[in-house]
């Protein structure tokens, strides 16, 4: 039987899992476009929650590795062709009121980087500038 691999402290490490040699513990796995993809932690117990989210996100069909590249405008182009159901006229509403409000500033914005905070207060200028 093969020997399974042990960090330092002796845990036994998971398929995929290593420890590197700075001492980071590392995850990694193939992404659904075939790419090599990692993911870095201090401790093994914040590792595995990492590597919970990960299969969580996968799961909910969630890519959490795109996310850090799409911007706002970006996913509202791709919530809009999923939303068949709208009528002409609503769709060509949506459309106009977001690219003539949102597209120009806020949506520019990648989404990683966008708070709660930050639609209100963006809301609220709106509100104030345009009435």
């Amino acid at each position: 039987m093969a020997n399974s691999r042990k960090d330092s402290k002796g845990r036994v490490l998971r398929t995929g899992e290593a420890v590197r040699s700075n001492g980071l513990y590392q995850y990694s796995y193939t992404d659904p476009y075939g790419k090599r993809r990692y993911i870095y932690a201090k401790t093994l117990v914040k590792l595995r929650q990492k590597e919970d989210e990960l299969i969580r996100d996968r799961l909910d069909g969630i890519h959490s590795y795109i996310a850090r590249d799409l911007s706002l405008n970006d996913l509202f182009d791709k919530y809009m062709n999923t939303r068949k159901d709208l009528g002409k006229t609503t769709y060509a509403g949506y459309m106009y009121q977001y690219n003539t409000h949102v597209r120009s500033s806020f949506g520019k914005r990648n989404i990683t980087t966008i708070k709660y905070s930050d639609v209100l207060q963006f809301y609220k200028s709106l509100m104030e500038k345009k009435n």
